[in-house]
C-alpha cells in the first residue's frame, strides 16, 4: 500500500488533480480521462488502511486527530516539499476514515497556462466593485480567483487582502502586497474578517467562499465603498448564481442586499472544466448585466432572474 507521499506522488506523475482515499475500494484518481484506480497499487484499502494515511497526512501539518474525531470533518492544507501543496478534506464514514485530496501545484497559474478567456482575464483591471465567480464543485474558481489575483499583483500597485478557507496558493509580493487571512487560524469566522477589513484598507478582497447573510451583507458594502471585491459561488448555471445568493440571506437582510448586487456587481461569470485532447479547458460563461438584469436584481426576482441567459465566451 502507497503512503500518503507516495499517492500525491503518483498524483502528480498521472497529472491528476484529486485522489480519493476511501474504505472498501482502490486509491482513485481524477485525470483528465476521468476517475481512474491505481494502476500500481490495485488493493483496496481497509478502515485501518486510511486511518493510517489520514494520520500521516495529519503529521505533516502537526494536525490533531482529535477534530476530526469529534466534529466528523476537518479540512487543511499542506505543503509538501519538491512535491506541490495538497487541500485536504478529511471526515468519518461508515466508522471509518477517508480523504479527498486535491493537488495543487506550487506557483500560481497564469490566464494564458489557465486558457481563460481574455473577457475573465479583464477582470484584474478592475477597481472596485464585486466580481462572481461560479460553478459546481471542481470547476477551477480558486485557480480562476488566484490568477485574478496575481495578475493585480504583477500590474498594480496595491493592498490585497484574502480571507481564505482554507488558504490554498501562497503569493509573493510583488507591485502589490497580500495578507492572506485563514479561517479559524487568522480569524474566527469570514463575517468577523470582513467586519474587520474596512480598518485594514484594503483595496482588493478575495473570499475563497461567502456563506451566511452578515457576511454576503459585508462583502457587498465592501464592494460599495471603492474596493474590488471578488469572490466564488457554488451554481449548476450562470442564472442560478444571484437567485441562489438571495434565496440564502435571511429575509430581513434580503432587499439590501439585493440593491447594493445591483448597483455593485461587475460581472458575473460561470465556469466549469471540459475534456479536451489538449487537456482540461474552461468553458465560460458571462450573465449580461444590462439594465434589465439589474432591476430584476433589485427587485429580487428570483423566478425571472433564473430565466435570463448568459453569454457563452
Amino acid at each position: 500500500m502507497k503512503t500518503f507521499i507516495e499517492i500525491v506522488r503518483y498524483a502528480l506523475e498521472t497529472g491528476a488533480r484529486e485522489a480519493f482515499i476511501l474504505a472498501g475500494q482502490s486509491v482513485m484518481y481524477r485525470t483528465r480521462e476521468g476517475l481512474i484506480p491505481d494502476s500500481t497499487d490495485p488493493e483496496k484499502l481497509t478502515a485501518s488502511h486510511t486511518e493510517k494515511l489520514v494520520r500521516q497526512a495529519l503529521e505533516i501539518d502537526a494536525r490533531p486527530l482529535s477534530r476530526l474525531r469529534t466534529e466528523g470533518d476537518d479540512q487543511f492544507v499542506i505543503s509538501l516539499p519538491g512535491l506541490s501543496r495538497v487541500s485536504i478534506s478529511a471526515y468519518r464514514q461508515r466508522s471509518s476514515y477517508a480523504m479527498t485530496l486535491r493537488i495543487i501545484p506550487f506557483g500560481i497559474p497564469t490566464t494564458e497556462s489557465l486558457h481563460l478567456p481574455k473577457e475573465a482575464a479583464a477582470l484584474a483591471d478592475l477597481r472596485e466593485g464585486l466580481v462572481l465567480i461560479g460553478g459546481p464543485s471542481g470547476s477551477g474558481r480558486s485557480s480562476t480567483l488566484a490568477c485574478l489575483l496575481d495578475r493585480i499583483n504583477h500590474r498594480r500597485i496595491a493592498h490585497i487582502l484574502t480571507i481564505e478557507d482554507p488558504i490554498e496558493y501562497l503569493f509573493k509580493n510583488d507591485l502589490s502586497f497580500v495578507s492572506q487571512r485563514e479561517v479559524s487560524h487568522d480569524t474566527r469566522s469570514v463575517a468577523e474578517a470582513l467586519g474587520a477589513a474596512h480598518r485594514q484598507s484594503p483595496d482588493v478582497i478575495m473570499i475563497s467562499r461567502l456563506t451566511g447573510s452578515e457576511a454576503w451583507m459585508e462583502a457587498a458594502e465592501l464592494s460599495a465603498s471603492g474596493r474590488l471585491v471578488m469572490t466564488a459561488v457554488t451554481a449548476r448555471r450562470a442564472s442560478q448564481i444571484i437567485p441562489d445568493i438571495l434565496m440564502c440571506v435571511e429575509e430581513r437582510y434580503r432587499d439590501a442586499l439585493a440593491h447594493l448586487l445591483s448597483r455593485e456587481l461587475r460581472a458575473v461569470i460561470w465556469q466549469q472544466l471540459t475534456v479536451t485532447p489538449d487537456g482540461l479547458m474552461p468553458s465560460c460563461e458571462f450573465l449580461e448585466l444590462d439594465e434589465v438584469c439589474r432591476t430584476l436584481i433589485a427587485e429580487a426576482d428570483t423566478e425571472k432572474l433564473l430565466t435570463l441567459k448568459s453569454r457563452t465566451l
